[in-house]
């Protein structure tokens, strides 16, 4: 039997465990699809969009909510709200006692914790003492529990019966057939069976309204970054929209196994080439690799920045990322235009860092390139003057790209002294799916663009020396961009770091060698 065979086979065995315990209702039709959605994220298929929403804001705010997405080793994967005590029963109990039960419901701390899993992943939810009355209210409108009645129930749904109640409590059995009475008497609920489905269809729709959790979405015209790995990268990216500290939604691109070892990939204008994944390396090497999206990066924009805000937006929204798939840290890889980013995140944020990489860093500095130095300087004089004439150029060059031959004239401008670079693009824009890939990369992220290009002109290496993880340099010799001497210059600035230069390569090594530079750092 294979894998996804052994897998289907023990989530049919919990989903029949599932509705014997809770009957043939609402709830084990919820708990049915809250478990068959964690399955998903294992085997994703091109059969069906790979997206998901996670409306997470509800929950920052929420601590009384917690929700956490584990490895089978109890490592978090997925997580948000007030998770402390999430992962403190993993510990207490453990991830592989966890996998063995399928559903537990237990009272932890001063509050009650559902867990489900298999030896694939492992879910726990915590509610806080406090808060189920109010939940509660959700299925019995007024209703009032006395502190008495509020811990019988919690007994029975951790599956005492009255007389279990009554030896773990060391009170006498009336006292609490007396106390049962008054909870059925306020609560409308009749047997203890009938407590539990009603309460926990109660708490599992708290959890579904307040995270939406993993709820599937239908492609369309709002979506465009999913449309766009749709078209350009079928069955390769999972797609997540999570609600961010400011309330607005930022689209994380994953790929690989979710239980793997996560690595955050910080994009330069474009993502990496479609044809690096067709390999498989990140299953292969079990690499994790997470993609936030920039503010307007493959969609409309919402709002404009200046560019210290929106360096602090978008550092803010890798923070998040960081905070909700890789449990609060990770390794960071940053490519040319993400490089600034980077920077401020390890600087201002050095707990949420492992280790860093930066592949063609950004030199911020003069431009030895003439054609790159002027459209940066031209670019940062109109953000602040006038951006319909920004509006203006970026639509001359978008038209110029809506061909071969123009896009590869582009190119060249900044690229012809670098053969290695050429050969690169050249290659791409030959064939017209690559082209495409490039032109609607750009034609879609108009504010992106405008923003990194516009950023090479501001300082943000001036916070390097603040930088205390491990760093890696990967440059190529040949880069026309960003020389491999500024690059050098910059490193120095760091005192964890160390420089790997690539003799073969140009500024566009992260096209043919992703897979190696994230090794490398690793």
């Amino acid at each position: 039997m294979g894998e996804t065979e052994q897998i289907t086979c023990r989530s049919s065995i919990l989903l029949e465990r599932i509705s014997e315990a809770m009957g043939k209702n609402t709830i084990s039709e919820k708990l049915k699809a809250w478990y068959a959605d964690s399955l998903s994220l294992l085997t994703p298929t091109t059969a069906k969009a790979n997206i998901v929403e996670l409306q997470i804001a509800s929950l920052k705010h929420q601590h009384h909510l917690g929700i956490m997405i584990a490895s089978p080793n109890g490592d978090s994967l997925w997580s948000s709200g007030n998770c402390d005590a999430c992962k403190a029963f993993i510990m207490n109990k453990g991830a592989g006692e966890i996998a063995q039960a399928g559903i537990l419901v237990e009272q932890f701390h001063d509050g009650l914790i559902i867990a489900s899993g298999t030896n694939e992943i492992l879910r726990v939810i915590y509610f806080d003492g406090e808060s189920l009355p109010g939940i509660l209210q959700a299925s019995v409108p007024g209703i009032r529990l006395s502190n008495s009645e509020l811990h019988l129930l919690m007994q029975i749904l951790c599956g005492l019966s009255l007389r279990g109640a009554s030896e773990a409590d060391k009170v006498a059995y009336e006292t609490k057939r007396s106390q049962f009475k008054s909870l059925a008497a306020r609560t409308g609920f009749r047997t203890q069976t009938e407590v539990v489905r009603s309460t926990l269809l109660a708490l599992t729709c708290n959890v579904l309204e307040s995270a939406s959790n993993f709820t599937p979405t239908i492609l369309g015209q709002h979506n465009e970054p999913e449309a766009f790995l749709n078209r350009h990268y079928p069955g390769i990216f999972r797609t997540c929209r999570i609600t961010t500290g400011e309330g607005e939604l930022l689209c994380v691109a994953e790929t690989g196994p979710i239980t793997g070892t996560p690595v955050v990939w910080l994009h330069s204008q474009t993502l990496p080439t479609p044809g690096q994944f067709l390999t498989d390396w990140t299953s292969q090497k079990n690499i994790r690799l997470i993609i936030p999206f920039r503010e307007g990066f493959l969609g409309a924009i919402k709002k404009p920045f200046t560019l210290q805000k929106h360096l602090r937006h978008c550092t803010l929204d890798i923070v998040q990322t960081i905070d909700t798939f890789c449990g609060g840290h990770a390794h960071v890889v940053a490519n040319s235009t993400g490089s600034p980013y980077a920077v401020s995140l390890a600087a201002d944020y050095p707990d949420r860092v492992d280790r860093l990489t930066f592949c063609a860093s950004a030199y911020v500095g003069s431009y030895a390139n003439q054609p790159v130095r002027r459209l940066t300087r031209g670019v940062k004089n109109l953000l602040s003057t006038n951006e319909f004439l920004i509006a203006k150029m970026f639509e001359r060059y978008l038209l110029k790209m809506s061909n071969p031959a123009g896009l590869l004239e582009i190119l060249k401008s900044a690229y012809q002294n670098s053969p290695r670079d050429m050969e690169i693009f050249t290659e791409l824009v030959s064939s017209p799916i690559g082209h495409l890939w490039i032109y609607e990369s750009y034609r879609m992220s108009r504010h992106s663009v405008v923003m990194d290009i516009a950023m090479s002109s501001y300082d943000v290496w001036q916070h390097a020396h603040k930088i205390s993880c491990p760093v890696l340099f990967v440059h190529g010799r040949s880069d026309p961009i960003n020389s491999a001497v500024d690059a050098r210059k910059v490193s120095d600035l760091i005192t964890n770091s160390q420089f790997v230069e690539i003799e073969e390569e140009g500024q566009s090594l992260f096209i043919s060698r992703l897979a190696e530079i994230i090794l490398l750092g690793s």
